[in-house]
């Protein structure tokens, strides 16, 4: 019997195309990425830099930042993965133009410019936005638990946190001691030496010593440790700072009401509060707390939050390390109208809506009533979607002398309220299941708030971009990359 395949030359040797813009198509995503990073405005990069051409030559942000863009976009956070793809891949060698950046450098740049990144959000925006992107007839917030690069049992309290920086710090200066003690004798034999060839150095002034360039490589470990227990300290002692404050302001207030009324207020009075000797703190990252999830886990991470555009384009996404999203609404409005403004668009929301997570008295008393309209689910969000697909039961101006809460829910039973919230989970939950499930990004890789931040943003930064390059692809492909240009450029706001 006679078997027919396709045979199989691995020694046949090939010309590759000498222009490497003819290794790939020319509607392929990595050109349209290049061009739309070639447009935004890298100063806030650049700054980090040596202008006079002095040092080391560095490898050129706009690349940096475009390999960052597509590796994300192709849902790759490893620098070393990063790395090897820079020299198998073809459309990462594009983007270098064949340099192969070491995982090492990659890490560092994202270290470096962690708030260049996460501002490069808004350019971008106004990039999508200028290109009819950001339905802003509503947009839904919502937030997501995101684990972070440190474990649930890396808690300590503050007694636990105090004896590990002793014994911590009792080290370091045990070693440097020891260090010390070899430079002073190895300088003492070269004096030595050197008394015999040109005579007694200058006298050194009573109690100085070498300059040290620096931690020795193994104490760095060490030093670096010790300075996530010293903030984890610092942390500790601002809580309890803050709890003794509120007390003391509140103290104040009651001293002052009774001294307008003359009277003492009834009741008892509010015991100064007490330093809990059980709270705990992450030594790995300081910055995070213990959470959960939506399905009742504990977990190690940070409160992602988001706002999302009713055609799904992310608007504002932030980082906070807040349990829960009862503090978060009136942040999220406001950072909604400094990314938009920012990014050249003088609209606003007309909806703002949010889940029962948003709703607390101070939210709904702190509701600008001139500002956007804000829709917060009154219930548990299942009882409020089932009450939305019923039948309107208000309309006309609502009545007086409602509560904040009462106006709330009268709001959701007009005719405007129940479309709207129909289309909060529909709007802003599916954005949050591509990141995780479909895109794969579960937790932050790197340690710290800010860091979390700039990486939140540049996962939803990358979001935009993609759906942008969907858009552009939509109709006449090269008639979307000759009009790219135009969109990136500043435009008046409108």
């Amino acid at each position: 019997m006679a078997y027919h395949f396709h045979p199989v030359d691995r020694g046949q040797r090939f010309i590759l195309p000498v222009d490497m813009g003819e290794w790939l198509n020319r509607d392929h995503f990595v050109y349209f990425l290049i061009e739309l990073v070639e447009q935004l405005d890298l100063s806030g990069f650049l700054k980090a830099y040596r202008s006079d051409g002095k040092g080391g030559a560095a490898y050129h942000p706009a690349m940096m930042l475009a390999l960052l863009f597509y590796a994300y976009c192709d849902g790759e956070r490893s620098s070393r993965r990063i790395e090897e793809h820079c020299r198998t891949d073809f459309a990462y060698r594009i983007i270098t133009g064949g340099l192969v950046p070491d995982h090492t450098t990659i890490a560092r740049f994202r270290d470096r410019h962690e708030k260049a990144i996460a501002q490069a959000f808004v350019p971008a925006l106004g990039v999508c936005l200028r290109a009819g992107m950001g339905d802003l007839s509503l947009a839904a917030v919502d937030g997501s638990k995101f684990r972070c690069p440190a474990s649930l049992r890396a808690n300590r309290t503050l007694a636990g946190v105090e004896k590990e920086l002793d014994r911590l710090t009792a080290e370091i200066e045990a070693e440097l001691a020891r260090i010390v003690e070899e430079i002073l004798a190895e300088t003492h034999r070269a004096d030595i030496e050197d008394d015999t060839l040109f005579g007694p150095p200058p006298p050194r002034p009573p109690g100085t010593l070498p300059d040290i360039a620096g931690l020795p490589k193994k104490l760095r470990g060490k030093a670096t440790r010790r300075a996530r227990l010293a903030k984890a300290k610092d942390v500790l002692d601002a809580d309890w700072a803050a709890e003794r404050g509120e007390h003391e302001a509140r103290m104040a207030e009651r001293a002052a009401e009774e001294a307008r009324t003359g009277k003492k207020i009834r009741g008892r009075k509010p015991k100064p509060p007490q330093r809990e000797p059980g709270k705990k703190i992450n030594v790995t990252d300081p910055d995070s707390r213990v959470m959960k999830d939506a399905h009742g886990a504990y977990l190690q991470g940070y409160n992602a939050q988001n706002v999302v555009a009713q055609d799904r384009t992310n608007l504002a996404p932030a980082v906070v390390n807040d349990e829960n999203d009862t503090a978060q609404l009136h942040p999220m409005i406001a950072a909604t109208g400094r990314n938009l403004a920012g990014a050249g668009s003088a609209r606003t929301a007309g909806w703002f809506v949010g889940d029962t997570g948003y709703c607390t008295e101070q939210a709904l008393a702190g509701i600008d009533p001139h500002g956007p309209g804000v829709l917060l689910a009154t219930k548990k969000d299942r009882k409020t979607r089932a009450d939305a697909a019923q039948a309107p039961v208000n309309q006309g101006p609502p009545p007086e002398g409602l509560s904040p809460k009462e106006h709330m829910e009268w709001r959701l039973g007009t005719v405007e309220g129940k479309a709207a919230y129909r289309q909060r989970g529909a709007t802003v939950e599916p954005v949050f299941a591509q990141t995780k499930h479909n895109r794969g990004f579960t937790r932050f890789l790197r340690v710290g708030l800010s860091a979390a931040d700039s990486e939140w943003k540049l996962i939803n930064n990358t979001d935009n971009i993609r759906k942008l390059h969907r858009r552009a692809l939509s109709g006449k492909a090269h008639a979307a990359w000759s009009t790219l240009s135009q969109l990136a450029c500043p435009a008046p706001a409108g």
